[in-house]
C-alpha cells in the first residue's frame, strides 16, 4: 500500500478529491454490490413482497416525475 502523509492537510483539497475518487471508484469496481446485515435484508425482502403483492400501488416513473415538477 501506498504510504499516505501523515499531514493530510499538506495534499491540496483539489488532489484529497481526486484520491477520494479513485479510492471509491476501485471499491465500486471490486465489489458490485455490498454485503446486508439481518435487518437490511429482511426491509428488502419486505419492500420485494410489497411491491409484486400490490403493482396498481406503483406509479410510473413519468407520472412522478411530472408531479413533483408541478408547482
Amino acid at each position: 500500500m501506498t504510504e499516505l502523509p501523515t499531514d493530510l492537510n499538506s495534499i491540496s483539497v483539489a488532489d484529497r478529491l481526486k484520491m477520494i475518487q479513485t479510492i471509491w471508484d476501485s471499491i465500486e469496481s471490486s465489489q458490485r454490490t455490498l454485503p446486508l446485515n439481518d435487518k437490511e435484508d429482511e426491509e428488502a425482502d419486505r419492500r420485494f413482497a410489497a411491491r409484486w403483492s400490490n403493482p396498481d400501488d406503483l406509479i410510473p416513473w413519468d407520472e412522478l416525475e411530472t408531479d413533483t415538477k408541478k408547482p
